[in-house]
């Protein structure tokens, strides 16, 4: 069965992800983070408390439980991450446990492709109260054209047509992409050169 548009308000069972402090350290390794961050890239540096960044928050129980099983099949090597909101309701600590519950929000015709908005709260089982809440939509190619709504369309975030007022350039490991997929985001397209 392919993508179901009727699949909006799906709601995923309850589940429950947990992290520890090699996760936070290996997450923030797979996205450039090194030796001028020490709080993020080690937990025994002297006079340094090891932090935790907020988007690691994306990659907490990745998949495990997620709505996305209720929209039917496709291929998993045509979808692209497309947008990604992310709301910290306390700072994530350097390990923890939460109950994570997701929902889909929307499901837009692109025409040749769908676009899928999921809504995933997560709950910290410390204390019962909301960690934080991430909102993304998956783009998935070839998986539209049944004439349904196509959702918001245009530029969102306009630049100013000005000069930026400031610029920086980072260089990329080569192999970067190797090791952020092993904070559990397993997509292809991260790792196969096809």
């Amino acid at each position: 069965m392919p993508i179901n548009p009727e699949a909006v308000g799906t709601e995923s069972e309850p589940y429950q992800a947990s992290w520890t402090s090699k996760d936070a350290l290996l997450y923030a390794v797979g996205i450039g983070a090194g030796t001028g961050e020490l709080a993020f890239t080690t937990e025994n540096t002297s006079g340094v408390d090891q932090q935790v960044f907020p988007t690691f928050a994306v990659v907490v129980g990745w998949g495990a439980g997620s709505a996305m099983r209720g929209i039917g099949t496709f291929n998993p090597a045509m979808l692209v991450h497309g947008q990604q909101a992310i709301t910290l309701h306390k700072p994530l600590p350097v390990s923890g446990s939460v109950t994570m519950r997701g929902r889909i929000s929307a499901i837009h015709d692109k025409g040749k492709a769908a676009v899928v908005v999921t809504e995933t709260v997560a709950t910290d089982d410390s204390d019962g109260q909301p960690m934080f809440t991430n909102v993304s939509s998956a783009f998935i190619r070839g998986e539209g054209g049944w004439g349904g709504d196509r959702g918001p369309s245009g530029p969102v975030n306009v630049p100013p047509d000005s000069a930026p007022d400031h610029q920086v350039t980072y260089q990329t490991s080569p192999d970067q992409a190797l090791v952020y997929r092993l904070s559990g985001d397993r997509n292809p397209l991260h790792s196969d050169p096809a």
